[in-house]
């Protein structure tokens, strides 16, 4: 209730909540971030932007977990997807939500799945 968005944009920002916690004698530190974990997302290009960094993490925590993906950066995942560990996904594959692969499964080129375990 005390951070508002009385400005120009109509936005809340995050250093609102650090003035209002120093004012209240609460303890304030800083802590150091890498700024893919912090960037802002104003538009739709920042979104965007957001996303390719979200998804080749996840794509290389599968690849890590034992997935082996043919041509990474042409698969997208769901936030809930699972792929267990042998399976093979070819290129141009696109995992809705919903999605549950089981373990040494193989996911042919162009698949696009959805709510499928």
């Amino acid at each position: 209730d005390q951070v508002g968005n009385n400005n120009a944009k109509g936005e809340y920002y995050l250093t609102d909540v650090v003035e209002i916690a120093g004012g209240q004698g609460l303890d304030v530190v800083a802590v150091e971030a890498g700024f893919e974990n912090v960037l802002g997302i104003n538009n739709r290009a920042e979104l965007a932007e957001a996303e390719g960094i979200w998804q080749t993490r996840r794509r290389r925590e599968a690849m890590l977990s034992g997935v082996t993906l043919i041509a990474p950066e042409t698969v997208f995942f769901s936030y809930d997807t699972e792929i267990g560990a042998d399976t093979i996904v070819e290129p141009n594959v696109w995992f809705g939500p919903g999605v549950k692969i089981a373990t040494g499964a193989k996911i042919h080129a162009f698949s696009h799945i959805e709510g499928a375990m």
